[in-house]
């Protein structure tokens, strides 16, 4: 398959890319990864994504690049590739709309990914950025610095610095080829998990002030006017969810956002080997088995409920 998405790539000349909403270190740095290659062979792209770059991630080339979907002329660009993304729709409405009349090439790495799009690769490695660089090495675009960086990017911030069940021998390997590349460890590391703002910082302590533990399940649910209140963008808060999970005992983490009326952004996690992107899924989302979320459209408190309710009775079935 991927010499087939090759073989088009090659074959055309004008591309959007894209990710999904919220997107995270994996999702920016794979899409512009996919820039940088359609660049190198002289192709014509631009990167799309319905919702801005969190702060943290400003250091990635050609981030300055990226637009939104009220900047993007659609009919500029011909085709479209999106990655790290589990299904069509979290790209969000506008450009899930405006897809429809492209050609869509799917490129991931999350097991529930439907196959979606005109052609698909969808391998389960550790970040979406493995499999950019497979393709690049497919079209035998030569590997440098700029690339090395966004896909080393990727994949430390979607293994959790490499604390994640899924790190093995071949993401270790894969890492040091980038390393070799030019991708700076200490300055990406530095970047990803030592850059808060103070006021993200306050943010986070009202969340852990506001957290429950019930079950071995952890929550925190936060309102769209506490953001306004400490100037955070909703999304510069993804490591809060992490926080929750290092908590000792706990099984299953989970951290509400509600980033407009009645939309709230879910983020779940585990230490076990309960698969929470099923009942991601069961919430119109998706993801990894250990790493997922989900959008719905309810109140804050209602959403909340739900997903824990839906937690609960999965762990309940499992026996934990």
């Amino acid at each position: 398959m991927l010499d087939q998405i090759a073989s088009f790539i090659q074959g055309h000349d004008s591309f959007t890319i894209s990710t999904h909403m919220s997107p995270d270190g994996d999702a920016v740095s794979s899409a512009l990864g996919m820039y940088w290659i359609l660049k190198k062979l002289d192709k014509k792209a631009v990167v799309v994504m319905c919702d801005p770059v969190p702060r943290h991630l400003d250091f990635l080339p050609g981030v300055e690049k990226i637009l939104s979907p009220k900047e993007w002329d659609e009919a500029r660009y011909e085709q479209a590739i999106v990655v790290d993304s589990g299904n069509a729709k979290r790209v969000g409405d506008q450009l899930y709309e405006g897809f429809r009349n492209k050609f869509v090439i799917n490129l991931d790495h999350h097991v529930d990914n439907p196959g979606y799009g005109n052609l698909h690769y969808v391998a389960g490695h550790a970040s979406a950025t493995m499999v950019i660089d497979e393709l690049r090495e497919t079209l035998d675009v030569p590997l440098d610095q700029t690339l090395a960086t966004c896909f080393y990017t990727g994949l430390f911030s979607d293994t959790n610095g490499y604390r994640n069940a899924n790190v093995d021998g071949s993401v270790l390997a894969v890492s040091t080829k980038w390393v070799g590349a030019g991708a700076d460890p200490h300055f990406i590391a530095k970047n990803l998990f030592e850059r808060q703002s103070w006021p993200e910082m306050q943010l986070l302590g009202y969340a852990l002030s506001e957290t429950h533990i019930e079950d071995k399940i952890i929550w925190c649910a936060i309102p769209h006017e506490v953001f306004d209140r400490f100037g955070v963008h909703p999304n510069d808060t993804d490591g809060i969810v992490g926080q929750l999970r290092s908590v000792d005992g706990i099984e299953v983490s989970a951290f509400f956002k509600e980033i407009d009326q009645d939309k709230v952004k879910v983020s779940l996690r585990t230490k076990s080997d309960l698969p929470v992107n099923s009942i991601a899924q069961h919430f119109g989302g998706g993801g990894h088995v250990k790493a997922a979320g989900c959008l719905i459209h309810d109140t804050l408190d209602n959403a909340t409920q739900m997903v824990i309710d839906k937690v609960r009775e999965h762990m309940t079935a499992a026996q934990l």
